[in-house]
């Protein structure tokens, strides 16, 4: 009886498992892009950009997320439909630096991670590429 019932669960297994396809063009860009990573200074925290595509609106979107360097605790924290990246940690690990296009160009913003709406910090008329 053990047997037939574990014969049954390995066929229902094989059933349910869907077929396997060669990756598509459409594959690529359903999946988020990962980069810039970024150590906090106290080693307790990485920050990261998450880039995900709309193939049907043909654009991309950016945020900015963090998760601890034991990789249990993960928090997305920002949500803007405008590009937010280039994640830089202060001196402290509690506060972040960032390029967002929000305002409409390029500028740096920071986020208190204790909490709060990030705060524009430049306000550059030709926007920002990079900074330190």
């Amino acid at each position: 009886m053990k047997k037939l019932l574990f014969i049954l669960l390995c066929v229902g297994l094989v059933l349910a498992t869907p077929p396997r396809r060669a990756i598509q063009f459409e594959d690529m860009f359903s999946m988020g892009r990962v980069s810039d990573p970024q150590i906090s200074p106290d080693g307790k925290w990485i920050a990261y950009v998450v880039k995900v595509y709309d193939i049907e609106a043909n654009k991309g979107n950016s945020d900015i997320h963090i998760v601890s360097l034991d990789g249990k605790v993960h928090r997305q924290l920002t949500f803007t439909e405008a590009g937010d990246y280039s994640p830089r940690w202060g001196q402290k690990s509690g506060r972040l630096a960032f390029i967002s296009t929000r305002n409409g160009r390029p500028q740096i913003f920071v986020l208190d991670l204790s909490g709060g709406e990030a705060q524009q910090v430049s306000f550059i008329p030709t926007g920002v590429n990079s900074f330190r």
